[in-house]
């Protein structure tokens, strides 16, 4: 018997060095059925699709890989990990990490014109694993010792050490969760005892532990043997042997144990106890079903490489049976074939190809002033508008929460608003400026939420503070409906000041002034009501009515503002300029109380938390900053002039 068995402790792939077989696209059939295998992650019951989606965003911060689904790389990724070694999944944001790697700044990648310059594979970053791993140690050191440490400037390759060091943990992890139900490199087992205490064919020459587990207890007599004659120099070649293949089915199973894909529930109707495919093999209390699963599981694995699609609809099926019979008593687990659908679906996805056409349509209608354009910017917007609303149906039933337990619900539900503030302005109005103003904000909204849904689950479990669905779908939701109302109502002032400055006559600048009082009449209304839930919500959570809370201030720094702007309206302190230029600060306010004081990472309201828009809402305040002095600037030349 020859036995590599330093590749399989290091959890080395099977075909490492070697040329990877082809494996070809599974069918649509096999793949929809593997994505609905329940799995257990971040606490939450969900789709292997999602899972699947959540880690490519975490590896490459895209959706798909080169035209390939998610859920269709990562099928790859845990049963034929050798076919994603190349795949330039791996995004480095700061290529001095790669200096202090020792390894090349770019990438050549078959089939691409240009190297790869921010996303690497596997093989190209292994050469400098062994740095990264000590850079990430020390920043990890550093991190432990003060939480504050690393928030500098010149701990940007530290910080996204421990960034890209993680990622590649998991993905290590993640190619050897099925590792089981693969060859074992380099073992031999050709001694005639063996073979027979193994019941072996004569034709098995290949092995994996999966085959081997159930038959290894036949090597039982000869390990007894082994252990009474003493030592190792006692043993004949038939219980070294015998010995030598328990050592590492051992170590096997010691090694690749606790895999991060738990996807099967232990307790059976119990609590939600979910373990990895290998673990349930060796079920603690010995659950004929759990062990049986661990095999199917094993035989899916089998199955995607040999490229039996049939078969691996079959497994994949009796997987998802399988938890969901255990777990019937959680939601969740009912509702990951949903959950997949609902990812495939992409609906917001498709809502931003609609609005952007409904955007320029819009926009050829205001300045051709003609009817035909604004008729048919209403057709891809009312499309669009289905998409979105089905989007967000879609997540309330999911999550059984109203949209807006995360920042990411947040940004869904206020373009929704807002959207529907500008078509009631275009139904009154019918000048083609509410589907303008209302795509825009919608496809703005829409992007940025993109950007939140790259950070994690958007999901996921609500905090404590979060849990009751009554004050979800009064408080919060009647806040960021203020939101909605003043940050349109800003919108317009962009428009108007634009129009005036562009010497737009009285009639056209009325259109724009009075729907923008309105709107902020509106947002201001929505915000007070808001702000009061809230006070009321946080006496029940925290047993204080208010407690000078970041985002409570935030709430509240929008109504003062909002009323401010109204009473120097009707006491003449300021006039359509001031008025606009005041809508506009709102949107300000907002992008504040929304986003700003998450920023400072303090107070009750701890959920939202994240540091990663900083430069982007800083720059936005800098870019309206400078819009107002332009306009106010421009308006006052023009004025001159006129006189």
């Amino acid at each position: 018997m020859k036995i590599l068995s330093l590749i399989l402790l290091l959890g080395f792939f099977t075909a490492q060095g070697a040329e990877p077989a082809a494996i070809e696209q599974p069918t649509k059939e096999a793949l929809k059925d593997v994505a609905e295998i329940p799995v257990l992650f971040n606490g939450r019951v969900m789709p292997l699709d999602s899972f699947a989606r959540l880690h490519l965003l975490q590896f490459s911060g895209r959706k798909s890989f080169n035209g390939e689904s998610a859920m269709a790389w990562m099928g790859r990724l845990l049963f034929a990990p050798e076919t994603t070694e190349n795949d330039a999944v791996f995004l480095i944001n700061h290529p001095e990490l790669l200096d202090a790697m020792d390894v090349e700044r770019t990438q050549v990648i078959e089939g691409k014109r240009k190297p790869s310059t921010r996303r690497f594979s596997y093989l190209h970053l292994e050469p400098g694993i062994s740095q990264l791993m000590e850079i990430a140690r020390r920043a990890q050191q550093m991190q432990s010792e003060d939480n504050e440490a690393l928030k500098g400037k010149e701990f940007l390759v530290e910080r996204e050490a421990l960034r890209v060091y993680h990622n590649i943990l998991t993905y290590r992890a993640l190619s050897q969760v099925f590792a089981y139900s693969r060859e074992l490199p380099g073992l031999v087992i050709d001694h005639p005892e063996v073979r027979e205490a193994l019941q072996l064919e004569e034709g098995d020459t290949t092995f994996t532990y999966l085959d081997l587990r159930s038959r290894v207890g036949g090597l039982t007599p000869l390990m007894e043997q082994a252990h009474k004659l003493g030592g190792p120099e006692t043993w004949n070649a038939p219980q070294q042997d015998a010995m030598t293949l328990a050592q590492l089915m051992y170590s096997f199973h010691v090694t690749l144990s606790e895999l991060p894909l738990t996807l099967l529930p232990e307790a059976p109707h119990g609590e939600s106890i979910w373990i990895a495919p290998m673990d349930a093999l060796h079920s603690r209390d010995g659950d004929k079903a759990l062990i049986h699963a661990g095999e199917r599981a094993g035989l899916l694995a089998q199955a995607w490489v040999k490229q039996d699609w049939s078969a691996v609809s079959e497994e994949s099926k009796a997987l998802t049976e399988f938890s969901r019979s255990r777990m019937d008593h959680v939601r969740e687990t009912r509702l990951t074939g949903k959950e997949a659908a609902y990812n495939r679906a992409n609906y917001f996805g498709r809502a931003k190809i609609f609005y952007i056409f409904a955007f320029f349509l819009s926009f050829g209608a205001l300045l051709s002033g003609g009817n035909k354009l604004r008729w048919a910017a209403w057709l891809p917007m009312l499309i669009a508008f289905g998409f979105h609303v089905s989007g967000i149906a879609w997540r309330i039933y999911l999550t059984a929460r109203p949209p807006v337990t995360n920042l990411y619900g947040t940004f869904l539900f206020v373009g929704l608003i807002c959207l529907l503030l500008a078509i009631l302005v275009e139904f009154f109005q019918k000048n083609g400026l509410g589907i303008f103003a209302g795509s825009f904000i919608a496809l703005t909204f829409l992007f940025i939420a993109d950007r939140f849904a790259a950070e994690g689950d958007t999901m996921h479990k609500v905090v404590a503070v979060l849990a009751s669905n009554f004050w979800l779908s009064t408080h919060v939701l009647a806040v960021t409906t203020g939101y909605a109302g003043v940050w349109i109502a800003g919108v317009f002032g962009h428009i108007w000041l634009v129009l005036k400055l562009l010497g737009k006559d009285k009639a056209t600048l009325e259109k724009v002034r009075l729907p923008l009082e309105g709107l902020l009449g509106f947002g201001l209304t929505f915000a007070f009501l808001g702000t009061m839930l809230g006070g009321v919500w946080a006496d029940q959570s925290w047993g204080r009515f208010w407690g000078w809370d970041p985002k409570e201030n935030g709430a509240l720094l929008i109504v003062l503002w909002t009323a401010v702007i109204y009473h120097a309206r009707v006491a003449g302190l300021i006039r359509e300029i001031g008025l606009a230029v005041g809508s506009i600060i709102g949107c300000i306010m907002v992008m504040v109380a929304w986003l700003g004081v998450n920023l400072l990472g303090v107070g009750l309201h701890s959920y939202g938390f994240t540091t990663a828009m900083a430069r982007g809402f800083y720059g936005y305040i800098i870019a309206e900053s400078v819009f107002i002095v332009v306009m106010l600037l421009g308006l006052k030349i023009f004025q001159n002039e006129s006189k």
